[in-house]
């Protein structure tokens, strides 16, 4: 064995007493239990986030940005102290990372897809295999940044999506031990530098990414990099800074309250990761540095032996409760009943025990440094990518269901043939010249608004086939048409609308706009700047002598309805009874409606369409019906049949709206 150096000469934070986390190294070290707590704090925030999001914590996600700083901190003092013991070994620290991480995950991972075979409809099976190699081989960020969009399987049930969060770590683990190995070898002065430097500029990266390109940024390793960073710089810091007590106290005590604030003050609609990030993980770091030399008094708190013993349970804690979340999520809706989640709580409690009892600890113990860990994680990889696979090529196994389950699970690809092609997102925008034609040309129909928007301008299209009457589909994704209304997470939004409406206004053979939009959608942000910006639409298109239709929303669910109905007629239910009270739906959109009446009491050639009649009767809205069956291909958009359902109605509505008056008059500023 080499000689280590002397302690007062180490630059590393893990040369003291507290030492780093057992788990990491070979060497039997001293397991610090405020790191322990502190884990548990973080799992359990994020548990009881995912569980009850309408909760008292609307920041509990920023669990998962603790445990980045953790792992930054410990991963550095490994590296650092074995480094400088000259015993580091690049293949024995990614052997340790395999036996780590990957029983847990593979025994996961397959009860999923075995719970997946009894509970999921034929397409969300299939969104689940499609996402068991990427999640098994740490690049499940990249997969659900591409695939969990606004029209993909709603994100609270997708089993695996969690694993974005191990992928952003591993990939980390990929390349920083040999950034570190480099830094070190340039000697003591620059490491700190070095990493300070780094840390700054990946913050400047994650700032400067969830500007323009928010969705992408949440499971970017680019942007997260920098919380790593933070537990890294943490770690060299502790051995350059000789706190007092009382110091440790007020450094400890400073970063809980970020922390605390943190959870408190961010919430879903805050710009996330970026500069919000930082308060949370410079928070962390603040006690892991004062707790490394020191007890303050809230490392002692998070010492406590119940916390502690939490914190040992932290990793599979955060593997099992997800997949128990979507799984129920997929049956009881989005927001579930209390005991439900209360349920799913407990079946992660269980199960976490029995993980860290006979899967995680069985690979950790000294005994099992002799198994192959990379050959049997290659078979474990061929096995989950042999099932993935199989499932795909079955489609799902939709033989698992009757003919009439599965005619309504087909229900989600009921949509316009030409959405892909016609309609706009944020990372593919359409010029104005680009946009679709219906019917006959010139078009002199405008569908213009959001996605809710798409199956409507097709309907009409395919209704208006006489020759000199077209209708142009003019949608962008999560943008509602609303003129200088900056939509969060939507940069191209205002200057779509500022284009498209230009376009309308120029072009004469237009003669109607439809404005439809998902406007009670909680996603948009300020609901009073987004129906400024709708009513300056309307008065501009008013201006240039067009005339109005606006569409009252449809009732929107938080469940797939196509997956609801099938599992409803595999149980032996009826389909009809899915759906919601109406005053459910009355009390989203009863101000909005107003609002539009308003507007066509205040502005000429307006006429207001709802389309309540098509999905509601007095006392219940259905998303099934027996004439046309889906009513839904999704969660809130309404089917291609429900669209050609409308479409009547609608051109009705059009033109209604069109011969209204037989003048226009300029209208000014309200």
């Amino acid at each position: 064995m080499p000689n280590a150096r002397p302690p007062a000469q180490t630059m590393c934070s893990s040369r003291h007493p507290t030492g780093y986390d057992i788990e990491e190294g070979t060497q039997v070290i001293t397991r610090r239990a405020d790191i322990q707590g502190l884990r548990a704090v973080a799992v359990l925030i994020v548990v009881c986030f995912h569980a009850f999001p309408r909760g008292p914590l609307p920041g509990g996600f920023i669990g998962v940005d603790i445990f980045f700083v953790i792992s930054g901190f410990l991963i550095t003092n490994v590296i650092c102290s074995a480094h400088e013991n000259g015993n580091f070994s690049f293949l024995d620290f990614y052997r340790r990372r395999a036996r780590r991480l990957l029983p847990a995950l593979t025994v996961m991972i397959a009860f999923t897809l075995c719970a997946g075979y009894f509970l999921l409809s034929p397409n969300a099976y299939l969104h689940l295999a499609r996402s068991v190699v990427p999640a098994f081989a740490f690049v499940s960020n990249f997969y659900f940044s591409n695939n969990v969009g606004y029209f993909d399987t709603a994100a609270e049930t997708q089993p695996l999506l969690h694993t974005w969060s191990l992928s952003v770590e591993e990939q980390f683990y990929l390349w920083y031990p040999i950034l570190l190995v480099a830094i070190m070898k340039r000697g003591d002065r620059t490491r700190h530098r070095w990493l300070l430097t780094l840390t700054l500029a990946g913050l400047i990266v994650s700032e400067v990414l969830v500007r323009y390109e928010p969705a992408w940024s949440y499971y970017a390793s680019p942007s997260r990099a920098f919380e790593l960073f933070v537990g890294c710089a943490a770690s060299l810091l502790v051995s350059r800074l000789a706190l007092t007590s009382r110091a440790a106290n007020l450094v400890s005590a400073a970063g809980a309250g970020l922390v605390a604030a943190s959870l408190l003050i961010i919430s879903e609609e805050t710009s996330f990761p970026g500069l919000s990030a930082a308060i949370p993980c410079v928070g962390t770091a603040a006690m892991l540095v004062a707790g490394a030399r020191r007890r303050p008094v809230i490392s002692r708190i998070l010492s406590h032996p119940v916390l502690a013993s939490i914190g040992n349970l932290s990793y599979s804690m955060y593997l099992w409760h997800w997949p128990f979340l979507a799984f129920a999520r997929t049956f009881w809706g989005l927001d579930l009943p209390v005991e439900v989640a209360g349920s799913a709580v407990l079946m992660t409690t269980v199960a976490s025990y029995v993980s860290f009892q006979w899967v995680e600890q069985p690979f950790l113990k000294p005994k099992a440094n002799h198994l192959p860990a990379f050959r049997l994680a290659g078979a474990s990889f061929v096995a989950m990518a042999i099932l993935s696979i199989a499932i795909r090529q079955a489609d799902g196994v939709p033989s698992r269901f009757s003919p009439e389950a599965n005619a309504l699970f087909a229900s989600a690809k009921d949509i316009s043939p030409k959405r892909a092609r016609c309609h706009a997102s944020s990372r593919r925008p359409l010029r104005p010249e680009d946009n679709c034609v219906f019917g006959g040309l010139p078009p002199q129909t405008a569908v213009w608004g959001d996605s809710h928007g798409v199956e409507l301008a097709y309907a009409l299209g395919e209704r208006e086939k006489t020759p000199r009457h077209g209708v142009v589909q003019i949608t962008l994704s999560a943008c509602p048409p609303a003129l200088e209304y900056e939509q969060p997470g939507r940069p191209l939004c205002a200057q779509h609308n500022a284009a498209s409406l230009e376009k309308i206004v120029t072009t004469e053979s237009i003669r109607t706009v439809v404005l439809s939009a998902y406007l009670q959608n909680p996603k948009y942000g300020d609901r009073a700047l987004l129906l400024k910006g709708y009513e300056k639409t309307v008065r501009a298109l008013v201006d240039a002598h067009k005339a109005v239709v606006l569409v009252v929303p449809v009732p929107a669910y938080d469940v797939d309805i196509p997956d609801r109905l099938g599992i409803y007629s595999a149980m032996g239910l009826d389909p009809a009874t899915v759906g919601m009270p109406r005053s459910v739906h009355e009390q989203a959109i009863s101000s909005i409606r107003d609002f539009m009446l308003t507007l066509a009491s205040k502005y000429p050639h307006i006429a207001v369409f709802d389309p309540a009649t098509e999905f509601c009767d007095a006392v219940r809205c259905h998303a099934y019906s027996e004439g046309r069956g889906a009513l839904y291909f999704n969660k809130d958009h309404i089917s291609l049949a429900a669209a050609r359902g409308l479409a009547d109605r609608l051109s009705a509505s059009i033109g209604n709206a069109a011969s209204e008056k037989t003048s226009f008059r300029r209208t000014t500023s309200p």
